[in-house]
């Protein structure tokens, strides 16, 4: 597993946002929250329960995405949509890393 911080727009590491990579995901987690997933593989997104938490989550989830080939999700907006569309699944329980 190696774990590192976010970096922001202007190039330095974001404290309490973080991504987590394993053999089969990258994570992302805000805090001690697991906000969403992507497979390595498919590139099939995943979100849990705090993924909608703040505007601050949600800023660094998309720039998370936006870094995972999902720029499409790019504002919550187009995240509910996909959602609805059932193209991302919102899980209601953080997975154990």
């Amino acid at each position: 597993m190696k774990i590192e911080n976010l970096i922001s727009a202007n190039g330095n590491k974001v404290a309490n946002q973080f991504k987590v990579e394993t053999k089969n995901k990258t994570y992302f987690q805000s805090y001690q929250s697991v906000v969403a997933a992507v497979y390595k593989r498919s590139g099939k997104v995943e979100l849990y329960q705090d993924w909608d938490y703040s505007n601050t989550t949600r800023k660094y989830l998309y720039r998370f995405l936006r870094e995972n080939g999902h720029s499409e999700l790019c504002n919550r907006k187009a995240v509910l949509n996909a959602i609805k569309e059932r193209k991302v699944r919102v899980y209601e329980c953080n997975p154990s890393l």
